[in-house]
């Protein structure tokens, strides 16, 4: 796991404690949150992008995973699988397995959120319930088939 994670992680509790329990809109709203300051914080955080905003407390399963990778930090997405996740409870990777590329990750992701948001207090992984909140449906299509195979994706551990 990358410091700077650990870095970002503690400037988003930061910004979400000053601003009275809000997400921020934007990643470089982050920029004056590291202790200490990073060189070139705003090139850094156009790497990332956030996958909720809003109050904290309102977006559940959101507040888990509310930063990652944002596709333009892919390089080539199909052989890029890991992303991070840094949100108010903590960081670390996503746990997808190497053939789900990263851009699907974050698509999937992102439809996690766009769910958690839309039902509060409810979560799914179930990609049935997920469907309707992708915002690019060759995303679904894609998604549907990678996790059309025996255990692929998340799905298949899904409760």
């Amino acid at each position: 796991m990358s410091s700077f994670e650990g870095k970002l992680f503690d400037a988003l509790v930061a910004y979400v404690k000053a601003s009275g329990g809000y997400l921020p809109p934007r990643t470089s709203d982050l920029a004056g949150y590291f202790e200490p300051p990073i060189e070139d914080a705003d090139a850094v955080l156009e790497r990332y992008e956030m996958f909720a905003t809003g109050p904290a407390v309102e977006t559940g399963p959101a507040s888990e995973m509310a930063l990652g990778l944002s596709r333009s930090a892919i390089v080539d997405p199909t052989y890029d699988h890991s992303a991070y996740t840094v949100g108010t409870n903590g960081y670390g990777t996503n746990g997808y397995p190497g053939s789900y590329p990263l851009a699907l990750v974050l698509a999937r992701e992102k439809a996690e959120v766009a769910y958690g948001q839309a039902n509060p207090g409810k979560s799914s992984r179930k990609l049935a319930d997920l469907a309707p909140y992708f915002k690019n449906s060759e995303d679904l299509v894609q998604v549907k088939a990678l996790e059309a195979t025996p255990d692929k994706g998340p799905a298949a551990k899904a409760p």
